[in-house]
């Protein structure tokens, strides 16, 4: 997930990125046993028009696959390496740089009874403001019983509070 400034979500959480005109990526995180977030399977690459009862199917599933309690990886071993590289090839780019070109990021976690989307600003690939870094004033919740459709839709809204 991108630097957070509240408390660590409870519940499943997955990412979702949009660039605009050209295709979305949504994949699930992983909470490792520390506490901290890593990008996680299943990488669903959508186009950016794409429906949005089918974009909020795939954020569900994606939801669905968050695993708990990972061990911390090997920051040194191939295996790590193939796990950062799947969501950049994910996209068929070569580069965090090309990756973050345009990239618009929101978190989506669950807290409680509610699903919360937290929306990023892109401080690019290099430099001292690198990375995303969440925005929470543009924080929206909605409740984990809406539907595909209101799903897809609160994601696109949090893209646009996206800076």
């Amino acid at each position: 997930m991108s630097q957070s400034s509240g408390a660590l979500p409870i519940g499943p959480c997955a990412q979702a990125y949009w660039w605009p005109g050209k295709m979305i990526l949504v994949h699930a995180l992983a909470r490792t046993e520390p506490g901290f977030y890593i990008s996680a399977e299943p990488w669903m690459a959508l186009p950016s028009n794409v429906n949005h009862a089918i974009l909020g199917s795939a954020i569900r599933e994606v939801l669905l696959a968050f695993q708990p309690n990972v061990p911390v990886p090997d920051y040194r071993s191939p295996a790590w390496k193939a796990l950062r590289l799947a969501r950049i090839h994910a996209v068929g780019v070569r580069s965090e740089r090309q990756f973050m070109n345009g990239s618009k990021l929101v978190g989506i976690s669950t807290i409680g009874q509610n699903l919360r989307f937290t929306p990023t600003r892109n401080g690019g690939s290099t430099g001292p403001d690198r990375g995303y870094r969440d925005l929470p004033e543009g924080i929206i919740e909605a409740p984990l019983t809406i539907d595909t459709k209101g799903l897809g839709l609160k994601v696109i809204e949090a893209w646009a509070r996206c800076a």
